[in-house]
């Protein structure tokens, strides 16, 4: 996972250790483990489309300065299937991102603090709903 959580259980609540790339939350969870499995899974879910769709706002600035204009329609058709899948679960947002991982590589940007971002927090999480079956 992208966000990753340590946890105890006690008294009838989990607490749980929020672990994403630039920093830490601490959580308590009333019930059991299954529910701090569900909130890590929201966060990751919430994580992943947040960050995938401030970087496509970014593109599409992006994109309207480039002489290939099929990006502009490229950047439209990720925003609206982001926007139609971000209340899903984790895995289907992932399966969403695997199937149209190509659309999203083709809009990276080849260089400077942009490509930075690309590399830094993009790319991980391609390759994270890679992994998702």
């Amino acid at each position: 996972m992208i966000i990753t959580a340590n946890y105890t259980e006690h008294n009838g609540y989990t607490a749980l250790q929020i672990n994403y790339p630039h920093g830490t939350q601490f959580v308590n969870v009333p019930g059991g483990l299954g529910e701090a499995e569900r909130l890590l899974y929201y966060h990751n879910r919430k994580y992943i489309t947040d960050k995938l769709n401030s970087w496509l706002n970014q593109r599409k600035k992006a994109v309207k300065l480039s002489p290939d204009k099929s990006k502009v329609l490229t950047v439209a058709q990720l925003q609206v299937l982001l926007s139609y899948y971000r209340e899903n679960s984790l895995r289907q947002v992932c399966i969403k991102i695997k199937e149209h991982r190509h659309l999203i590589e083709a809009i990276a940007p080849d260089s400077g603090m942009h490509y930075n971002y690309y590399n830094k927090v993009i790319k991980p999480i391609l390759q994270f709903c890679a992994e998702v079956e």
